[in-house]
Parts: structure tokens; sequence; C-alpha cells
């Protein structure tokens, strides 16, 4: 599962980050499922947050091959920008969730 917490600066998006973490930790210990950082799929130093230079689209799809619409891995992706039409559409068919603030 890919959920990205998305929304402009200054939005509360750190807050609400920090919210679906807390709810992704509870989910994963009574559900024997994990978590996945971006450090698993690029170096970065960073484990949960994508500049808005890196390519989101190849990220995701890097992403649903590794762990398909499995619920037992969660990956949880902050970032400061609009979805691209791509990641949308992934949204909208539920194959991506998404925290947007504004």
């Amino acid at each position: 599962m890919i959920i990205l917490c998305h929304g402009m600066a200054k939005s509360a998006s750190s807050f609400a980050t920090q919210i679906t973490l807390g709810l992704v930790r509870s989910y994963c210990s009574k559900n024997n499922a994990s978590m996945r950082d971006l450090r698993n799929y690029f170096e970065t130093d960073n484990p949960l947050f994508l500049n808005d230079d890196a390519d989101l689209d190849s990220l995701i799809e890097l992403i649903l091959k590794d762990i398909g619409l499995s619920n037992n891995i969660i990956v949880v992706i902050k970032l400061h920008r609009a979805c691209t039409p791509y990641v949308a559409s992934l949204i909208e068919s539920k194959q991506v969730l998404a925290l947007s603030t504004y």
C-alpha cells in the first residue's frame, strides 16, 4: 500500500503525515504488516520526504512493482507538490491512497 501525504508548504502537511505514520504503525502492529521508506528505493537522507525534482511517476511504478497492491507492506511518502495525472489516476482507482492538505 502506498500512502501519499501531499500539500502546500505551511498547510499542516507535516502534522498530517505524523498522524498518518502513527496510524500506519498501529495498523502494522495489529495486522502483521511492515513499513518501508524511500531508502528502500533510492539513496536519500530523508526516508519520508520526496523532493520536488524527483520523478514521482517512476518511484510509484518502482514501489508498485515491488509490493503490488499488498496491504502487508506500506510506504508513506510526503511531498509538497501536486500529483501528476498518472498518480492521480492511481489514486482515483484506489491503487494509491492520498491525504492532501492545502
